[in-house]
């Protein structure tokens, strides 16, 4: 380890008596002091240094890994993602409202209509549509949380302009 260079100095003269003459006490009155003392004041000083510095990154480091480990149990909600789900029995529950309106409208609700028009599913996707959002298989045969996260992405995404039918219909405006 390498030693601070007033820490040399102080070492070296370390056995150098320094007369300082003052004021205190009795005037003209010499007082002696090592220079040991004061080596030993600065090494101190030295010491609370690095230890508070030491302190300063053990509490930095645990303090990035309370932030780690948060990030790594926070559970991201998106918008895009949002499907109910009965958290006791584990059943899906298809989304309502808007959503189911939607449904009837394009396909009378039917998660597994494939009527040989191009589009499939509750929704209608196409098939390109649905390669879009990264999906595989036919929406057709894909499970009715799929097709409604699917559903949600794709208007967040574009709006209601992919069922312009039924939008106008329902009077959906984007």
């Amino acid at each position: 380890m390498r030693q601070h260079p007033l820490l040399a100095f102080a070492t070296a003269v370390s056995t150098i008596p320094i007369t300082l003459f003052g004021t205190l006490g009795n005037a003209g009155a010499a007082s002696t002091i090592n220079a040991s003392n004061r080596m030993g004041h600065l090494a101190t000083t030295t010491a609370l240094h690095r230890e508070r510095s030491h302190k300063r990154a053990l509490a930095k480091a645990a303090h990035q890994r309370l932030m780690r480990a948060e990030r790594r149990r926070s559970v991201v909600l998106r918008a895009d993602a949002l499907v109910k789900a009965s958290a006791t029995r584990h059943l899906f529950v298809p989304l309502g409202g808007v959503w189911s309106t939607l449904r009837n409208c394009e396909s009378g609700g039917n998660y597994s209509a494939d009527t040989g028009n191009g589009y499939y599913g509750a929704y209608q996707f196409a098939l390109t549509t649905w390669r879009g959002l990264r999906l595989s298989g036919l929406p057709s045969s894909a499970s009715a949380a799929t097709q409604d996260a699917a559903a949600v992405r794709l208007e967040k995404l574009e709006g209601w302009h992919p069922w312009p039918n039924c939008s106008w219909a329902l009077g959906l405006t984007s």
